[in-house]
């Protein structure tokens, strides 16, 4: 298949599923690969009635060398779910290196996806291995990213990754999630530091294709990356942005036309 879109959860944030695929499918066609990390039956059988379910068995060996009062400390900034977000994460690469297309769109599963994202694989072009949005440009917090030396750097966020098949910086991310994510705070730390060495086959997407809140009101955003506690927090009890505009039609034309 030469392009498609690649999806994964486990049982803590499959609620996420039908109010992600009712955006998504709302507006794009491509196909879904659901990428199996530690669901419940009914929801298997779900995602194969509406795509490619993939049942893997992946493991992050790393991650069980974390110290423990670093990660007690990682969890008083993050919030409570820290622990079992951190073991999804770092699994991210793995599924990654697991897609069946050509190209894939890799998209978290609080992306609300807005429009078509067809025009987002435009930025592989010219040999690129590699697109993804900034999420910011600042010091980094000490024992976040051990091998990330400069006192301000580009921040990668890993919520959409745009990448082709047999991509050489998805390959060194998930190597170096096997063999060091006990030393990173996140996924998206180890991609900015794979990234640092290899700029120049990395494209960078504008911030449409995943804006997040902190940015300010999303006027024509094509995805909304509604990340962290508070993020999920929002779609469960408002529905993410087009939740909480259903009754401001006027609103929706001004955000969506």
């Amino acid at each position: 298949m030469k392009r498609g879109v690649v999806v994964a959860t486990d049982q803590h944030l499959e609620w996420l599923l039908p109010w992600w695929w009712e955006r998504y499918s709302s507006c794009n066609e491509l196909p879904v690969t659901f990428v199996d990390f530690g669901m419940t039956k009914s929801a298997q059988i779900w995602c194969s009635q509406r795509g490619h379910l993939l049942a893997t068995t992946l493991q992050v060996d790393a991650i069980q060398k974390c110290n423990k009062a670093v990660l007690a400390s990682w969890q008083e900034i993050y919030g409570s779910s820290y622990r079992t977000a951190r073991n999804a994460w770092f699994k991210k690469p793995l599924a990654c290196l697991m897609s069946p297309f050509d190209e894939s769109v890799w998209l978290d599963l609080d992306c609300e996806v807005l429009s078509s994202i067809v025009p987002i694989f435009d930025f592989l072009s010219d040999g690129a291995q590699l697109a993804i949005a900034l999420d910011r440009v600042a010091p980094i917090p000490e024992g976040f990213a051990p091998h990330i030396c400069a006192d301000s750097v580009r921040i990668m966020n890993g919520g959409v990754i745009v990448f082709p098949r047999g991509s050489a910086l998805i390959q060194q991310w998930a190597e170096l999630a096997q063999q060091e994510a006990h030393l990173y705070w996140g996924d998206d730390y180890i991609l900015s530091t794979v990234i640092q060495n290899s700029s120049e086959f990395v494209r960078v997407l504008p911030p449409i294709y995943n804006w997040r809140l902190a940015d300010g009101v999303p006027f024509y955003a094509k995805i909304i990356h509604w990340c962290g506690e508070w993020g999920k927090a929002c779609i469960a009890k408002r529905g993410g942005m087009k939740g909480m505009l259903a009754n401001v039609p006027d609103l929706q034309k001004i955000f969506f036309s």
